[in-house]
């Protein structure tokens, strides 16, 4: 019967690790054999590895160097950045360093200790063979006319080949490797031999610290040379730069550098003080002049009044002496008459004063008229002799340029020759100091145990990479698998209920002839007979709500092993029923070969179409007390037959007389002959065959069946191999 697909989908909410388990434990002899198989080899394979062994040494890069001169370093790189210590990584790695360690330790010691290359360079095996055939070729007569021999090889090029191979070598064996965070560097080296290994990687780190300092010596050579020459040059030009200045100095006359425009510098600011005093007093003699022309017929009242006469000195001086008479004159003239003594000599002394100031101020008139011209004279004559030092001043400017300009230069070549003096001498007090860029915190020392291979850590994960594997592959192989192994398949795949699984029968008598219905009964395999009976309480327990008597036999294809299916099943039921086995396989009949019955043995067609006996037609078979009607003669048309009412008649008679009818049938998806008589029975049973029979040649003879609403009740796994079948052993079944 069909499994309800509400239980299928509730079986897949969980998974079910049994399954699992059970695939495993069927497939663990297989695993754990391949497991070994592969360890063994991997085992064998890692013993006859040749032992390599690492060697480290640790070496801590300067980021600052010691400077010995003031100056900076002709070549360098800057030490502050990151990418200083990769370069130094790169330079530790490079072909430079890795020649000159082979060249130290000497490129066979190399060859002898990593068995990279033979000594001799000749290609040996396989390569030898292709050579030695090539050769064979291009010298055949035949072909030597048609084929254009190679060009040999020069001995340089096979020693330069030779060389890049030992240097791919050495270079693939040795690792560079920063430590984080740190100046430090690991440099290691793996060799087959252990004292190779430490030599090299210490010989990595001298090589790298003696071209560092060689770098540093050759470049300072170099720069030695390139100042020595430059100083030369240099001390020409500050020679000569010298004598110009000494030339121009000469033929212009000049003793004091310092003093070419002092003189002509004071001299003209001395005239333009004078200048400009003499403009002061002309302009002064001006203004008084002016003022005495425009007042010249003023009284003397008047002409006081007036501020340029009145602040001239010889005039403020007469005129404080006047008014200090005329105060006199006015004090007397309170106590006294106007002839008296007193007041007539003050009155007269007065009268002096006044005529004196009266000539005074005559002669002051003259003598301004006199300092005018005076003072437009002298400021004439300063006008142009301060154009004339102008005029010379410009002259001694043009000197001073052409001085200042000839000096400069004698300065920059002199700073210029005494830099390179100087470093000239401090290059050769330390052409021969060495200043390492690194130094060894850690020498590499010879290793005492292998760094690989790593021979248990290897067989370990081959052992375990082979179980996973084999493991994996038994869960591939089983999802890919498209055929029924257990009964469980049945189930899981189609949805149908297992009634039970047949034992395959491995006896040397039924390998070449049919096996015959007396398998069931025979002793020496119980095993067969109780899985028989299993899946007769399976189909009972089916057929139990129905109560059908007739079942079906039938398989999806020829070969799976239906009739020995319907023939044991018949004489299982037949223990406990009156069992008829009828053989409605029409066109390939061997129900009664089973019971070694002959072809003349009256059956089915015989009495459907020629009118025999029932009795006659009926084999009672004594051994199972099971009754047999054969196919009889052999027709055209089965079908007709198959679907006629006379069939279903007979089928339905029977019915009346026994307790149980087996019906084997042909195979579904060969013939429409089962739909027919399931068409009739309404039940029926499908054999399949355990490892070959399809999912899809099962699920279309299903849908065939169920097509003409015939009730599949379970099907039979024939030719089990699993280990299920041992669980018949268990309650003693085993073979005798």
């Amino acid at each position: 019967m069909l499994v309800k697909s509400d239980d299928l989908k509730r079986n897949d909410e969980f998974i079910d690790l049994s399954k699992y388990i059970q695939l495993v434990k069927r497939n663990l002899l297989a695993i754990v054999v391949f497991a070994v198989f592969v360890t063994a080899c991997v085992t064998f394979y890692v013993l006859t590895i040749t032992p390599e062994f690492k060697a480290t040494s640790t070496l801590l890069i300067e980021n600052q160097q010691k400077k010995v001169i003031s100056i900076e370093q002709v070549v360098g790189v800057d030490t502050s950045k990151q990418e200083y210590y990769q370069t130094q990584y790169e330079i530790i790695r490079s072909n430079r360093i890795a020649e000159k360690v082979i060249s130290d330790l000497g490129i066979g010691v190399i060859e002898s200790a990593n068995n990279a290359i033979s000594n001799s360079g000749e290609p040996s095996g396989l390569k030898a063979f292709i050579k030695n055939a090539k050769e064979t070729v291009y010298n055949l007569p035949v072909l030597s006319n048609y084929i254009k021999k190679p060009l040999p090889v020069l001995d340089e090029q096979l020693e330069d080949s030779h060389r890049q191979r030992v240097l791919r070598e050495f270079k693939s064996n040795l690792s560079v490797t920063p430590v984080k965070n740190t100046q430090l560097v690991h440099i290691t080296f793996l060799s087959k031999d252990p004292l190779m290994a430490a030599n090299v990687a210490n010989a990595v780190g001298e090589a790298y610290i003696q071209n560092h300092v060689e770098s540093q010596l050759e470049a300072n050579q170099q720069a030695s040379i390139w100042i020595n020459s430059r100083l030369g040059e240099l001390q020409l030009q500050l020679q000569a730069s010298e004598l110009n200045l000494a030339q121009f100095m000469e033929r212009e006359g000049l003793v004091d550098a310092a003093g070419i425009d002092s003189l002509a510098t004071t001299e003209l600011t001395n005239l333009t003080n004078q200048l400009s005093e003499a403009r002061d007093r002309r302009l002064a003699a001006e203004s008084l002049y002016s003022v005495l022309q425009k007042n010249r017929d003023a009284d003397l009242s008047s002409l006081y009044a007036i501020k340029q006469v009145s602040n001239h000195p010889q005039i403020r001086d007469i005129r404080s002496n006047e008014v200090d008479a005329e105060k006199r004159v006015f004090e007397l003239s309170k106590r006294y008459g106007p002839k008296h003594d007193k007041m007539i000599r003050a009155q007269a002394e007065l009268k002096a004063l006044q005529n004196r100031s009266t000539k005074i101020l005559k002669q002051l008139v003259v003598g301004i008229e006199k300092e005018l011209s005076t003072a437009l004279e002298q400021e004439r004559g300063l006008k142009r002799e301060l154009e004339l030092k102008k005029k010379e001043f410009q002259s001694v400017t043009l000197k001073k340029a052409e001085f200042e300009t000839l000096r400069r230069e004698v300065n920059t070549n002199r700073q210029l020759y005494d830099l390179f003096l100087t470093r000239q001498k401090e290059t050769s007090a330390t052409s021969d100091y060495q200043n390492a860029i690194a130094r060894f915190t850690d020498r590499a020392s010879i290793p005492l145990v292998p760094a690989k291979p790593r021979k248990v850590l290897i067989i370990a994960i081959s052992a375990v990479s082979a179980f996973i594997i084999g493991l994996a592959a038994a869960f591939i192989l089983e999802a890919m698998r498209n055929t029924f192994e257990r009964r469980a398949d049945v189930e899981e795949k189609v949805g149908l209920t297992g009634l039970g699984s047949v034992p395959k029968i491995m006896a040397k008598k039924y390998r070449k002839s049919k096996i015959g219905a007396e398998l069931f009964l025979d002793k020496e395999h119980k095993d067969f007979g109780e899985s028989i009976r299993s899946i007769r309480t399976s189909l009972i327990l089916s057929l139990m709500q129905s109560k059908r008597k007739c079942v079906a036999v039938t398989s999806p294809i020829s070969g799976e092993g239906k009739t020995t299916v319907s023939v044991a099943l018949a004489e299982s039921f037949a223990a406990m029923e009156k069992v008829l086995l009828i053989d409605c396989d029409l066109r390939k009949p061997s129900v009664g070969e089973r019971f070694s019955l002959s072809n003349a043995q009256p059956g089915m067609t015989n009495y459907l179409l020629m009118g025999a006996e029932l009795e006659d037609c009926i084999y009672h078979h004594e051994e199972s007390g099971l009754d047999v009607m054969t196919s009889g003669l052999l027709i055209p048309n089965p079908q007709e037959l198959l679907g006629s009412e006379q069939y279903k008649e007979m089928i339905e008679s029977l019915s009346e007389k026994y307790d149980r009818i087996i019906i084997d049938t042909p195979p579904v998806n060969v013939v429409s002959d089962p739909m027919l008589v399931a068409n009739v029975t309404t039940s029926c049973v499908m054999v399949v065959k355990a490892n070959s029979t399809k999912v899809n040649q099962l699920n279309f003879a299903i849908s065939r069946m169920l097509k003409y609403k015939s009730v599949i009740e379970g099907v039979v796994l024939n030719q089990d191999q699993s280990k299920t079948q041992d669980a018949y052993q268990y309650y003693g079944y085993e073979h005798s």
